[in-house]
């Protein structure tokens, strides 16, 4: 549980980090 977690984190944090560089 604690692995998938981290997991989604991780994407989530990319997802976000995506996405600021579209809107710069």
């Amino acid at each position: 549980m604690k692995d998938d977690t981290r997991i989604s984190n991780s994407t989530i944090i990319r997802r976000i980090h995506h996405t600021l560089k579209k809107l710069e």
